[in-house]
């Protein structure tokens, strides 16, 4: 349940007042478990299972415009290492299937074009 809840804070993007005022909705109603207690415990949470994927990267890239530099920090995953996150894991892994035979060709893209 403490993952469930700190996902939907997540993916709903709520502020650190929403989320505890959440916590303690699920707290009233709860069923099982339920360990938080607030933003700080949902950061720790997500501080402590960090490691267990592949962590976000982050680059600058400078972009020349009318002589003037221009610099933007982008964050990544290294895609090799995310793709292994998943199929490793033991719920989604079994159900993801490569083919590695088959290519679509798509004609409006030409980075696919004849040359494979």
């Amino acid at each position: 349940l403490d993952f469930e809840v700190a996902e939907v804070a997540h993916e709903a993007a709520l502020t650190h007042e929403q989320t505890t005022c959440i916590i303690r909705l699920v707290q009233h109603s709860r069923t099982e478990d339920f360990t938080l207690k607030n933003y700080a415990d949902v950061q720790n949470t997500w501080e402590a299972v960090s490691h267990c994927l592949t962590p976000f990267e982050n680059d600058t890239i400078t972009v020349p415009l009318d002589g003037t530099d221009l610099k933007y920090t982008v964050y990544f995953r290294l895609l090799w290492d995310w793709v292994v996150d998943i199929l490793r894991h033991p719920v989604i892994g079994p159900h993801c299937v490569f083919d590695g035979q088959m290519f679509i060709r798509f004609i409006d893209e030409p980075w696919t074009a004849d040359t494979f």
